[in-house]
């Protein structure tokens, strides 16, 4: 495969019709290379991994056409999703299809491209309907091959489009409850609505349905099933363009990480446990190392805003300086002229700069490494489950902000299986690292921000109580007739310093709002309180299933936190009247 591990990827799931009429094989082929085109031209800095569960038919068609591309030199991922375990997976094709099932199987162990093998259930068709979750879950984008005929099949394509489509109508009218879950699944997917998942169409007829035939296959966007669906958009829904800008964006920035700056990230959990952790599942070892990129990088940013951030400060600062210096004592042609040309060299560095987007950069990207360091712990607690029902993707809450779909696209792509409950690392362990590794992180910025603000604090009371001890001094040398100003250029003198260290109390303040620490403060404060009432509650309960859901109520609102924090640094950017 021709894909480079260190980018990230746009999923593209497939569902479709197992009895394609074989003289249109060669159209829907076209129709879906158009799209890998344009998501390739559109996004050069992501790979593309295709999602198939190698059933009879349109499933075959891309799995096949999927490594080809690949082969040929396209950075795609073919995986394989099989409903069942392949043993079993092999009883349900007649025995001149189960050969060309074998072979397709081999070619994708022969080209290295993962297979997910689902666990079995009871009833078959539940084992489907898992299958469809699961491309829900894990999708960008779900191409659908599909004649546009509705039923209520479940696991069919019009079934698995339907519920990617109209969540709120597979609530309303849930026929089929899998288990218990399928209803909670298709709540989360509803009521969070953070995964902006679109579906293109591609039109295809069946061989079953002659008297449903489309007689103009088109391919397109739709996104809904109560409209004309032959009314096909070849463009992106302008929210899911946005999302994969900013992830093209996020990988080609990913790229800038050096060793050196991956070797500070302080680890997820001690390198002693890691072992254990890495043996139980694949999935660990990915968002391990996926948290590491973006953790170097939150801290490369977050190195890079603080420096901006001093620096508008300061720019602010001599703005004023070289303008009171002006107005009340020397006011010369050269001194206006270099206030101007100061004042126009901070307007372009602002713009050059842009100290905004770095910053909500770096607000985003350590948003998504505290969310990867939350399912991390999750998929070794065996929360996120297999088709990934559990995982934080289907839980960030943040409708309608392009950065939540960012966010739940990275943590959707980071695991293929998840880790089942009741292995080796048992729950406490897991709660222990986890809890331990949050404190680490919070008690450090706590500490931090506490001297900054102490720091501030002190310094905008000295800059206060400056000019009032001036002023105060100058009124009692008149009062007294004691005249330690003896000219006008002296009495400039003393009000210039009295005007600037109010200005200087004000810059500190600027710089206290625009990087939030008062905020920040109070909120990671809140933070190790709430994680402090979490080891109460693991120390004096034996309950495990009360221990996992509170591990789960706590990963929720960690991940609040930061999307808050994300809202926060988009309503208070710097405008172009600050700036």
């Amino acid at each position: 495969m021709n894909i480079d591990n260190n980018k990230l990827f746009v999923t593209v799931g497939v569902t479709g019709h197992s009895d394609i009429i074989a003289s249109e094989e060669s159209s829907i082929v076209t129709r879906f290379v158009r799209l890998v085109d344009k998501l390739r031209e559109d996004y050069p800095n992501l790979n593309i991994r295709i999602l198939t569960g190698l059933a009879e038919g349109a499933d075959q068609l891309i799995a096949k056409l999927a490594i080809r591309l690949s082969n040929a030199g396209c950075p795609i991922q073919p995986v394989a999703i099989l409903p069942m375990p392949l043993a079993e997976y092999r009883s349900d094709f007649s025995a001149d299809k189960l050969k060309d099932f074998d072979a397709l199987v081999q070619v994708m162990v022969d080209n290295d491209c993962p297979i997910v093998e689902l666990s079995f259930e009871q009833e078959r068709n539940h084992c489907y309907v898992n299958l469809g979750r699961y491309l829900i879950n894990k999708s960008d984008i779900l191409v659908s091959i599909w004649n546009g005929v509705l039923n209520a099949d479940e696991g069919g394509t019009s079934y698995v489009t339907q519920a990617c489509l109209d969540p709120l109508r597979r609530i309303v009218d849930a026929r089929g409850n899998v288990q218990g879950v399928g209803n909670e699944f298709r709540l989360n997917n509803y009521l969070y609505d953070s995964s902006s998942i679109c579906v293109y169409k591609i039109d295809a007829n069946r061989d079953s349905m002659p008297l449903n035939k489309i007689d103009s296959l088109h391919c397109g966007y739709i996104d809904s099933v109560t409209g004309d669906l032959n009314n096909l958009e070849p463009d992106l829904p302008k929210t899911s363009n946005d999302y994969f800008e900013y992830l093209n964006g996020l990988s080609k920035s990913l790229e800038d990480i050096s060793e050196s700056e991956l070797s500070k990230v302080y680890p997820l959990v001690p390198e002693v446990d890691q072992e254990l952790y890495f043996s139980e599942t694949r999935d660990l070892v990915n968002i391990f190392s996926s948290f590491r990129c973006f953790d170097a990088l939150a801290n490369k940013l977050q190195s890079k805003t603080k420096s901006l951030s001093r620096m508008a400060t300061l720019l602010t600062l001599v703005l004023t300086v070289v303008f009171l210096a002006y107005e009340n004592t020397i006011q010369h042609p050269f001194v206006l002229i270099s206030y101007v040309l100061l004042f126009g060299g901070s307007y372009i560095w602002y713009k050059i700069k842009n100290p905004n987007e770095i910053k909500a950069q770096y607000t985003v990207c350590r948003a998504i490494s505290e969310s990867l360091r939350v399912e991390f712990f999750w998929c070794a607690r065996g929360i996120i489950g297999e088709v990934g029902d559990g995982s934080l993707a289907k839980k960030i809450q943040g409708k309608g902000i392009v950065e939540a779909g960012v966010i739940s696209s990275v943590l959707r792509q980071m695991s293929f299986l998840g880790r089942k409950k009741g292995s080796d690392i048992e729950v406490n362990e897991v709660l222990k690292n986890w809890i331990e590794n949050q404190s680490f992180f919070y008690k450090g910025r706590i500490e931090y921000l506490k001297k900054i603000k102490w720091s501030l604090d002190i310094g905008e009371k000295i800059c206060v109580a400056i000019p009032v001890v001036i002023i105060v001094s100058y009124l009692t040398s008149i009062y007294v007739g004691f005249h330690f100003i003896d000219s006008d250029w002296d009495s400039r003198l003393v009000f210039y310093a009295s005007g600037i260290f109010p200005v200087i109390a004000i810059t500190m303040k600027l710089y206290a709002q625009s990087e939030s620490i008062d905020e920040i403060f109070f909120q990671y404060s809140a933070t190790n309180d709430y994680l402090i009432r979490l080891i109460n509650l693991i120390n004096n309960t034996d309950d495990k299933d009360m221990v996992t859901l509170g591990f789960e109520v706590a990963g929720v609102e960690l991940s609040s936190e930061h999307m808050v924090w994300v809202e926060t640094v988009r309503s208070k950017q710097i405008g172009m009247p600050e700036g």
